[in-house]
């Protein structure tokens, strides 16, 4: 226990000792990182599909709108059966082989 003599402008604690108990300290560790998804034979096929498509933006807005996500990796099961159905779309129309 320490002991402070503390001099107070307005007078409330002028002349008397202050005690100062035990302090605890509490410390949250930080938030882990979200977890990595691990990519996929199917993710891979998809992330190849996109490789050098002109039209990459065009897939990209379609993932913000609909998965809320520009990640390939962030998208599974059947939405990534759609964005691969998507990018072999607009592959096709861009006549992108």
């Amino acid at each position: 226990m320490t002991r402070q003599r503390v001099a107070s402008p307005r007078g409330y604690a002028a002349g008397r000792d202050i005690r100062i108990g035990n302090v605890h300290v509490y410390m949250q560790a930080a938030a882990a990182p979200p977890a990595k998804h691990k990519a996929t034979h199917e993710h891979a096929e998809v992330l190849a599909l996109m490789d050098g498509l002109p039209e990459r933006s065009l897939v990209l807005d379609f993932m913000r709108r609909e998965f809320d996500t520009t990640r390939v990796l962030d998208v599974d099961g059947h939405d990534l059966f759609r964005l691969r159905r998507y990018v072999e779309t607009v592959r096709e129309k861009g006549r992108v082989k």
